[in-house]
């Protein structure tokens, strides 16, 4: 995990995530970045991913929202009774947007266009809930919620893997490598 601790701000929820990946049994191939900044996005003027998960299949950007989540008329309501907020952009989105400014950081840093050496998805973590919401935005491969806690959090990453697998086969591109441990080296060094 970097950092190895999280800060006392973080949410409870966040919290609990960095734990779950933290502690996964068989990760020891895995490298965890929490919060990472990344100042060039290609709607805001900044994306934050709660996790960037860098492992063998590739890097996934997670975004966590806790408690409970509804969305009404293009409107999400985030939270708990009383602490919820309200956004147009719902986590989905988030997660997706933190992805490609990850993507166009690391293409421009180390030369070279990412999606084609390495796979790059992102992913929804609702650790308070059940989520089973359909919805044209989303496939419910790539939520993690309560139920998936009883689990290494390494199934969730490896359900990624094949969910963006299958959709990057499905478009007609060709699958990224595994990435090498030298792979992995030179992007835990660019982040």
């Amino acid at each position: 995990m970097l950092p190895a601790t999280f800060p006392d701000a973080t949410t409870s929820s966040e919290a609990e995530m960095f734990r779950l990946i933290r502690d996964a049994p068989g990760s020891d191939e895995f490298v965890c970045f929490h919060s990472l900044g990344i100042a060039r996005h290609r709607r805001k003027d900044y994306a934050e991913a709660d996790f960037v998960v860098l492992a063998p299949a590739g890097l996934f950007c997670i975004e966590v929202k806790g408690g409970e989540v509804h969305r009404h008329d293009g409107l999400w309501q985030i939270g708990w009774p009383g602490k919820s907020y309200v956004s147009a952009e719902g986590p989905f989105k988030q997660a997706q947007g933190a992805r490609w400014a990850l993507i166009d950081y690391l293409s421009e840093r180390l030369g070279r266009n990412m999606r084609r050496h390495a796979m790059v998805g992102w992913g929804v973590a609702f650790p308070d809930i059940q989520f089973d919401r359909r919805d044209p935005e989303w496939d419910l491969e790539v939520v993690f919620d309560q139920r998936d806690k009883s689990r290494s959090f390494v199934a969730y990453i490896e359900r990624l893997a094949r969910y963006f697998q299958s959709r990057v086969a499905e478009t007609g591109r060709a699958v990224a490598p595994i990435l090498k441990p030298s792979d992995r080296a030179e992007i835990v060094e660019a982040l």
